[in-house]
């Protein structure tokens, strides 16, 4: 920013910074909302149905440091896979999206969800007392707050980027799959996987 601006301009410039940085929080909110029910499931089909409703109004209700939590609990600090059960009366299916730091160098992993919950917090003081400590007639005032919220701008965008470089890899993966699956090697999958269930399951002879 322009350090000659007068005063009044320089308050103007912060409050846009404040509006902007908003808004990117709420991007970030949003995006987080659509894609959270969609990264783990295991089930029936019926069952994986429910469970994606469920995440959906557990997300609709959720602010960003939930938000976040939700986010590194399914994709960045995964639970155990589930078990196969012993008997199948249904085609039961799992699936999740998962990043995994290698154990000799989890520092990276670690680093990045610091800095989510950083910004969380952040977030949290913008909304409700970013503009307290400020004194909007003070140009050196104005100043400082306007480089903190460059500043913080610059890891709303870093954030952004990172999720999103996550959700491409998802998507190259679902594409995979969606390959596999209409493939005749998938045929053969699920021809060899059908003679080793239960009876029930197995194609009756002619």
């Amino acid at each position: 920013m322009n350090q000659s601006l007068p005063v009044a301009e320089i308050k103007h410039q912060v409050l846009w910074r404040v509006g902007r940085n908003v808004f990117g929080f709420q991007q970030l909110e949003s995006t987080l909302r659509s894609v959270l029910p969609t990264l783990s499931g295991s089930g029936t089909e019926v069952e994986i149905s429910k469970q994606i409703e469920e995440q959906k109004k557990q997300a609709e209700k959720a602010g960003l440091g939930m938000l976040m939590t939700l986010f590194e609990m399914h994709v960045l600090r995964p639970a155990a896979a589930v078990k196969d059960p012993e008997k199948l009366e249904e085609p039961v299916f799992s699936f999740s999206s998962t990043i995994e730091a290698h154990p000799d160098n989890p520092e990276p992993l670690t680093a990045l969800i610091s800095r989510w919950k950083t910004l969380v917090n952040e977030r949290n003081l913008l909304v409700h007392s970013g503009l307290l400590d400020c004194d909007l007639e003070s140009h050196d005032s104005c100043m400082r707050l306007s480089e903190k919220l460059d500043d913080q701008y610059e890891r709303i965008c870093t954030i952004r980027i990172e999720i999103d470089n996550i959700l491409k890899s998802r998507v190259r993966g679902l594409n995979f799959l969606q390959q596999f699956f209409e493939s005749q090697e998938f045929e053969r999958f699920m021809d060899s996987a059908t003679a080793a269930t239960e009876p029930s399951l197995r194609p009756k002879p002619n």
